[in-house]
């Protein structure tokens, strides 16, 4: 359910498009109210170039290790040039992996 809701409001299906970060912000019923403060986290400007959705799951989930490795497994890296530049995920595939990570990992608490 977050994956989806999350990958619409990235293409613009929930009205206006919002970068990756905050599409998974905005899909998350708990945290959503957020979503603009997060405006700043897009496109490889999160913290240590990282990947917006990789850093919103980090901060929604404080699990630094596991997302570094699912990220790292998956997309090759954590740091959006990276991602980008090796070109195993697209941008739309790593807000999936970012909202998959928060749906599985708060079911598992």
């Amino acid at each position: 359910m977050l994956r989806q809701k999350a990958v619409d409001y990235f293409s613009g299906k929930e009205g206006t498009r919002l970068n990756c970060a905050q599409s998974i912000v905005a899909a998350d019923p708990k945290n959503s109210f957020l979503t603009d403060s997060f405006v700043k986290y897009g496109g490889g400007r999160a913290p240590e170039g990282w990947c917006g959705p990789a850093y919103v799951a980090l901060r929604f989930l404080e699990k630094r290790e596991l997302i570094e490795t699912e990220f790292t497994e998956r997309a090759g890296s954590v740091k959006c040039g990276e991602i980008r530049k090796n070109g195993r995920l697209s941008c739309v595939d790593c807000v999936e992996l970012g909202a998959e990570l928060i749906e599985k990992n708060r079911k598992s608490k």
